[in-house]
């Protein structure tokens, strides 16, 4: 019940002037109670001509005290909530945020990971603060209760005895109402994502083309309705059974109401209590039970299903985080030359695979000269690459760069070592100045022409003249998302992205399948460009497209996660192995003879 109260006090310690309004309007009603009270006593001596008409003013002005102090507490509670909600959105966006970009990348390439993550972004500020209200409502109907069971206990012990063993099973019935639907809700919530899924194949525009084209949509909308007719059924069953409780629920509360009223006609009889006291009684008994075991199951609920998303919010943030060792002395800069770098028997296996992705490797790259890693799909060319740039240190074996194990260097230093182009690469959809300079911030300096330097990458890549030509030039906003943006061709956001890598001075380049998206004959283009612009600088291409090969110093052959051959295009094609093989079913694609 605690959780999101400790949560919230923690970010925002303003909250506990929230959680005191609201403990002070759980008090009220009690207060009221006897408020009431004295009204109908002083009312039925005035009638009886026992007491003047100035008498009543006061249980008037009590009464009108406890309306006046209910509705101004509801308002400022209202205000304050709608307050701490608009500030607490930007601070509990900006932590997830900060969270995801900290987790180590093991648990990103992790289906757990993605599970808790679509939990936690769905709307988390409402989770949060609908949680906070719901512990509230909790502790606030347990206040009232209370309050009610103490007023009565002042007249008579025993009778508040006596309704709090009558309450307790009511009590109890509302919140096993509440936690039935929960558990439907739980069952409920992977259907709902994975419908959701679908619903966005269905209408998103991504998917536009390979709809028209494959004319799948009704095969697709078929599987969604079903996988949502199992959410509705769950759903159904669970709300039958919320109401069924609900009913036996309320049925409880208003006899709890008879017998409450049963009871006190005995102290009535006896005088121990007044008529006012007993009518206040009552109906305080009457509106209290008759909206608790409604209120208290909605709120129970509610709070389980909140409770829910604080465990994967409370999972997700204890996740391990990469942790930049700021003592750590060893580091690159980004104009470092380097000698070598060498693997030494280096195995590698994916979390929670026993597979062998790397299979005791051995292989070295030498600064200035230009490597391509070709292989079968699955051979584990990009996990060398994952593994290189930091991504994954929980390979066995030795990876050293001039003698230093990889594992001793901190994130900043491999990061200033290498640029890496991707081939699922991210499109933002930015202008063409923002994407080429997003991140790398030493360019953000007035030292430096900027766009001259950007204007240089992209004559080298052959886009120069399609971004002069634009009427914004480089602060043209490219893609769909924006009104005036242009729309590339996949090849020319490859080129774009492999413009980013060239206006950098990193020591070593990485390209990984950066040219899927364009035809081989532009692809070998591409690369005899490439080759020229980094002419005696140290790169890596990863293909299995080997238009490339062809352009690099020494090629490795992956295969079984070892190297199996390595040489130039030439004398791996007369040697007749892998290689050639290869090559020969690709040749025509670049028109060779």
């Amino acid at each position: 019940m605690f959780n999101f109260i400790t949560l919230t006090i923690r970010d925002f310690p303003i909250i506990i002037f929230f959680i005191v309004m609201y403990i002070v309007l759980s008090i009220i009603p009690s207060l009221q109670i006897i408020a009431v009270a004295n009204f109908i006593d002083k009312s039925i001596a005035i009638y009886n001509n026992m007491e003047t008409l100035k008498s009543i003013y006061i249980a008037i002005t009590l009464i009108g005290c406890c309306l006046i102090g209910s509705f101004l507490l509801n308002e400022a509670i209202s205000f304050t909530r709608l307050n701490i909600y608009n500030k607490y959105n930007v601070y509990i966006q900006n932590k997830i945020l900060m969270k995801r970009s900290k987790l180590k990348y093991p648990l990103i390439e992790d289906d757990k990971t993605w599970n808790l993550i679509a939990v936690i972004e769905k709307d988390p500020t409402k989770n949060i603060i609908d949680g906070l209200d719901n512990s509230l409502n909790i502790i606030s109907l347990i206040i009232k209760i209370i309050g009610f069971i103490a007023v009565i206990s002042v007249y008579i012990w025993w009778t508040g005895i006596a309704v709090l063993l009558i309450a307790v099973p009511i009590l109890y019935q509302s919140y096993k109402s509440g936690k039935v639907e929960y558990e439907a809700f739980e069952t409920a919530e992977e259907l709902e994502r994975r419908a959701d899924y679908l619903q966005e194949v269905l209408s998103s525009r991504e998917c536009a083309d390979e709809r028209k084209l494959f004319q799948y949509y009704t095969s697709v909308d078929n599987i969604w309705k079903k996988k949502y007719e199992e959410m509705r059924y769950l759903t159904y069953n669970a709300f039958k059974k919320f109401f069924i409780q609900l009913g036996i629920s309320n049925s409880l509360s208003k006899i709890l109401v008879v017998i409450i009223g049963l009871l006190l006609i005995v102290p009535l009889k006896q005088k121990h209590i007044t008529v006012g006291v007993y009518m206040s009684l009552l109906a305080s008994s009457i509106s209290l039970f008759a909206s608790l075991t409604t209120e208290l199951a909605l709120v129970l609920e509610s709070f389980i299903k909140n409770n829910l998303f604080y465990n994967s919010f409370n999972t997700f943030m204890k996740l391990e985080e990469e942790i930049e060792d700021i003592n750590d002395k060893t580091t690159f800069n980004n104009d470092m030359d380097f000698h070598e770098i060498i693997f030494k028997n280096v195995s590698f296996s994916y979390p929670d695979s026993d597979k062998k992705i790397l299979n005791n490797l051995n292989l070295a790259f030498h600064s200035g000269k230009k490597y391509a890693l070709v292989g079968e799909n699955g051979s584990g060319k990009t996990t060398i690459v994952k593994i290189l740039i930091g991504l994954y240190d929980s390979y066995e074996g030795e990876i050293t760069i001039d003698g230093i194990e990889l594992r001793n260097l901190t994130k900043s230093s491999l990061k200033a070592f290498y640029q890496v182009v991707f081939q699922d690469f991210y499109k933002y959809e930015i202008s063409i100045r923002d994407f080429l300079t997003l991140g790398f911030t030493e360019y953000k300096t007035e030292d430096i022409d900027v766009d001259s330097l950007l204007n240089s990458a992209l004559l080298e890549v052959d886009l120069y003249e399609k971004v002069d030509s634009l009427k914004d030039g480089l602060h043209t906003k490219i893609g769909k998302i924006n009104e005036k943006g242009i729309d590339l061709s996949g090849g020319e956001w490859q080129r774009l992205a492999i413009a980013r890598t060239l206006i950098l001075n990193r020591a070593f380049t990485i390209l990984d399948e950066p040219t899927a998206a364009i035809d081989p004959v532009s692809e070998s283009k591409l690369y005899t460009l490439f080759s020229e612009v980094t002419k005696y600088k140290s790169s890596l291409i990863i293909t299995h497209r080997l238009g490339a090969a062809r352009i690099a110093d020494e090629i490795l052959v992956l295969k079984n996660g070892k190297i199996a051959e390595k040489g130039t295009h030439e004398s791996l094609v007369n040697k007749r192995g892998i290689y050639e093989k290869m090559f020969s079913v690709q040749r025509s694609w670049y028109y060779e003879k």
